[in-house]
């Protein structure tokens, strides 16, 4: 049984920030400590 992760605003926020300087939807994984990359849906 799996449980929903919701993330704070500051991880969301920062996110949006790193995607639009170019860094990559891995990168951003490994920094923000993001597990899937449907979470970035950016």
């Amino acid at each position: 049984m799996s449980k929903k992760r919701i993330y704070p605003l500051e991880v969301k926020l920062e996110a949006i920030k790193l995607r639009e300087e170019g860094f990559s939807i891995k990168e951003i994984q490994k920094l923000l400590n993001i597990k899937s990359e449907s979470q970035i849906g950016i």
